[in-house]
């Protein structure tokens, strides 16, 4: 209570990532009253743009931006939020992202995620299992997934231990190794 929920996002900042969407869903949720913090990692050719959108939306109070991370270092700054979102969409191109590796990252640092209902991204993320999806490129629904985990410490605890066991489980080493082997052996 009086602290501000802290919300993070990492990638290359590119339209693909959907940074733009993310900050409009903080801007919402700061309209409605709610302390809320955004941390954005990474650069790329966008970042000029994200900086002027969040300067118009938020007056850049309470949207940080905070570089590329060595990769040592991503781990440790996740743990320092309260929930990852990365809010992907197909670019201008048609490009998308499949399976974000930095989701799987959040997951198994214990950090509650959420993202968009795009390509890959929902056989890693179980919509209300282990993390929350949203409409691509839809601000509001982006906000509505997050007020969900503002709004609920349990909802994020839950997610929290269900989206470890599905990045083990699924995405770890041992089990990917296991499963090369039983191909080649077969």
């Amino acid at each position: 209570p009086g602290l501000p929920f802290k919300i993070a996002s990492l990638g290359r900042v590119v339209e693909k990532k959907g940074f733009d969407v993310l900050i409009e869903a903080v801007a919402l949720l700061r309209q409605r009253g709610m302390a809320v913090e955004l941390s954005l990692a990474g650069d790329g050719p966008l970042l000029s743009n994200m900086k002027l959108l969040a300067k118009d939306k938020c007056g850049l109070d309470g949207i940080f931006f905070v570089g590329s991370l060595p990769h040592h270092e991503v781990a440790d700054w996740m743990q320092q939020h309260d929930v990852f979102v990365l809010a992907c969409k197909q670019d201008s191109q048609g490009d998308m992202d499949g399976i974000p590796v930095v989701l799987m990252e959040a997951m198994s640092q214990g950090v509650p995620v959420v993202s968009t209902r795009l390509s890959g991204i929902p056989e890693l993320i179980s919509h209300e299992e282990c993390g929350l999806l949203a409409k691509a490129g839809d601000a509001s629904d982006l906000a509505l997934q997050i007020t969900k985990l503002i709004d609920s410490c349990e909802t994020r605890l839950r997610f929290m231990d269900k989206a470890y066991e599905r990045v083990a489980n699924e995405f770890g080493q041992s089990v990917n190794i296991d499963r090369i082997l039983n191909i080649i052996f077969q």
